[in-house]
């Protein structure tokens, strides 16, 4: 382990972007998801369902979260209100968070000193009425670069509160460029959309969106619609061709997509129905007394006669033996008078 130390000391990780997670995070935090939708008692068809009901769950909230990140102001808290309202504009919003707590402690951040060099400036930074512990942040003028000792934006992605104390004292008024990375701002997704776009196949969440939007639009449409005949009848007419022209559309579509393989294929579809295990099954004992005779499925077989279909008690074998049984005894019980002359 002492050899692997490049691998878990968290001196080493320094400057290395793992997003924030640290051992076994990430899937212990997708394991407890997991638990509020499965439990051990779920087979095979259940665990299925409680998996699909959890991506759209996922998915919801990731929607959720993309709405509430595109739409509406943040309220700002801090006095470096530039600076906040910079990141509030980029940043999503559980982002936004981590960054204005940075901010705040910004303001316990004070500038010693610093010293110039050929191409850069080096910031000496330390807390106020501190241990006497100092950062080092360099910025470079020419290409508006800013780097700090502690790394904390190579490991997090995200600036720490020594480069904005020092974007403070430089009276920085927009978060520069080199301190915003692009997966965590609002932004992140235009790449992929892009992608989703020229692609066969389009993500759950801009479906949805676009939907919704759509949805929007024709609900104030037939509001106004509605309200005279003649515009009722041409809306209506209007949608029925379109409706029947995207259909066709559509239906071209799925034909004409292929997989990675290069095959064709319309999409998915529920798989084969077969029977369970032990009805039927090469081998099986069902399958060998269904090549031997006539017996069909859930048929008994009579042990008097050793034939399926029936039982001892409806089996005709056995009622001719009882009848045949029962005649032989009522011929050779005596009758009342015989018993008395036997008697005397």
């Amino acid at each position: 382990m002492y050899e692997k130390r490049r691998m878990w000391a968290a001196s080493h990780m320094r400057g290395n972007f793992f997003a924030g997670f640290r051992t076994t995070s990430r899937c212990e935090g997708l394991h407890s998801k997991i638990g509020k939708f499965v439990n051990s008692r779920c087979n095979i068809t259940e665990l299925i369902q409680h998996l699909c009901r959890l991506m759209n769950h996922i998915t919801y909230k990731e929607i959720e979260a993309d709405f509430n990140s595109s739409y509406g102001e943040a309220v700002l808290e801090t006095k470096f209100q530039n600076l906040e309202r910079s990141g509030a504009n980029v940043f999503t919003r559980e982002i936004f968070s981590m960054y204005r707590a940075a901010l705040h402690r910004s303001g316990d951040s004070i500038v010693v000193g610093y010293k110039e060099t050929s191409s850069q400036y080096i910031f000496l930074v330390s807390k106020y009425r501190g241990s006497g512990r100092e950062w080092h942040v360099s910025f470079q003028p020419s290409t508006f670069f800013f780097q700090c000792a502690c790394k904390r934006m190579e490991s997090m992605g995200l600036p720490c509160h020594h480069v904005l104390a020092v974007l403070v004292y430089l009276d920085v008024c927009e978060l520069p460029k080199c301190l915003v990375l692009q997966r965590w701002t609002k932004f992140a997704k235009d790449d992929v959309d892009k992608n989703a776009m020229l692609g066969s196949k389009q993500l759950d969440s801009f479906l949805i969106s676009r939907y919704g939007a759509l949805m929007s639009q024709y609900r104030e449409l037939a509001s106004f619609a509605c309200r005279r005949l003649e515009d009722f009848h041409n809306e209506r007419d209007r949608a029925t061709k379109a409706v029947q022209e995207l259909k066709s559309r559509a239906i071209k579509d799925c034909d004409e997509e292929v997989d990675d393989l290069g095959n064709s294929f319309i999409g998915l579809k529920d798989p084969n129905v077969v029977r369970t295990k032990g009805t039927g099954c090469p081998g099986s004992s069902s399958a060998a007394r269904k090549n031997k005779g006539n017996k069909r499925k859930g048929s008994r077989k009579c042990s008097q006669c050793h034939r399926y279909g029936h039982n001892k008690t409806t089996c005709k074998t056995a009622t001719k033996a009882r009848q045949m049984t029962k005649n032989t005894d009522a011929e050779t019980v005596p009758t009342q008078e015989e018993s008395y002359a036997n008697v005397g």
